[in-house]
């Protein structure tokens, strides 16, 4: 079949990776074994990969042309460098038809220069990006805190263009609150797993599907984003909806009763801790007085430590916020090894009994 290929480098930080031996290490080789083997199985393929100790080395490496591909989009990070070489194939006749579509609907325009079969190109290369944001939400699924990127320029067929991951955060500091209290407990799960997962509930992200599953791991992939990255109030409430959104009942109204729900559900699936009804209480608290007064917050472009009331706060606050991330993020693995579609807990009557998965 007759194909159009594109080809992109992409630069990932690889510090911000947690394991059992230290805080702060390299991403593993096993990790990059892993993507690999997936690549195997997708329809992107990751060709190549290489180190860099620096941004220095990563930039003089793409100033001297060392990269051969027309296609390559660099993100400007910090730290250690990783570079994965993606390549996706395009359908010609599948570009065609898509350029014809897009031509028969813009046909009543005045332009006579516009390039329809190379913008239905930029259409399948956002496709790809976005398809890469995906496969960074999984790696953090996968192995958490593993994987992020910032903002940068690239090159598409020779043309600079601004082609920006949304995959901007990372949860390496609310990790260490798993680590410390030993609840919840995150796991490392093989990518190839988690993402076979991922294209069996195709939409999951997107929104596209009415379940609370879809609705969670959303809620998920925004905690990730670069406005929970600027403002961790903002990752409180993202990863509450998505809490809420595998663990609560549509029913239930009442806040008191909605927190003990909570509590029963989410160590039905987690396990105990003692700790968890101080915890949800937290969460709940924070909410309200960041959403109704009585929390205050640095504006656009301002930090909490500037401000020792704030960064008072921001500490006191830290623990709840990276335990609300560490239960969705467990939750999230929970469903995955288990292969679940979307999660259900029915009741029985007796109050005593837990609930079930």
């Amino acid at each position: 079949m007759d194909k159009t290929s594109l080809e992109h480098i992409v630069y990932i930080d690889n510090t911000n990776y947690l394991d059992d031996k230290s805080d702060y290490t390299y991403l593993p080789q096993n990790l990059v074994l892993e993507l690999i083997s997936l690549s195997k199985k997708i329809e992107f393929a990751i060709l190549d990969y290489k180190f860099y100790p620096t941004i220095e080395q990563m930039d003089n490496n793409y100033s001297s042309n060392q990269l051969t591909s027309n296609n390559i989009f660099i993100p400007r990070i910090e730290g250690t460098y990783f570079a994965l070489k993606f390549k996706i194939e395009i359908d010609k006749q599948i570009h065609i038809k898509e350029a014809s579509k897009l031509k028969d609907y813009n046909k009543e325009s005045t332009s006579t220069n516009f390039d329809y079969h190379k913008h239905t190109t930029f259409i399948f290369f956002d496709y790809f990006i976005r398809e890469i944001d995906n496969l960074l939400i999984i790696c953090n699924l996968a192995h958490p805190g593993s994987l992020y990127t910032l903002t940068g320029l690239g090159y598409f067929n020779n043309n600079p263009t601004i082609c920006n991951f949304q995959t901007r955060n990372h949860h390496l500091e609310h990790i260490q609150f798993s680590k410390n209290t030993l609840w919840p407990k995150l796991d490392n799960i093989d990518i190839i797993k988690c993402w076979a997962w991922y294209t069996n509930n195709r939409g999951i992200f997107t929104g596209e599907q009415n379940s609370n599953l879809c609705r969670a791991a959303s809620a998920y992939s925004l905690t990730l984003g670069e406005q929970c990255r600027l403002n961790e109030h903002i990752t409180l409430l993202w990863s509450m909806i998505g809490i809420e959104s595998l663990f609560k009942s549509s029913n239930t109204a009442n806040l008191q009763s909605i927190r003990s729900q909570l509590k029963l559900n989410i160590e039905s699936m987690l396990g105990t801790y003692s700790l968890s009804s101080k915890i949800i209480n937290s969460m709940y608290e924070i909410r309200s007085n960041f959403l109704h007064g009585g929390l205050n917050f640095p504006g656009l472009g301002h930090v909490a430590h500037e401000n020792s009331r704030l960064e008072k706060n921001r500490r006191e606050i830290k623990e709840t916020i990276s335990a609300s991330i560490c239960i969705l993020t467990s939750a999230l693995q929970y469903i995955i090894k288990h292969e679940l579609c979307d999660i259900h807990f029915n009741y029985k009557v007796t109050i005593s009994e837990k609930p079930h998965i």
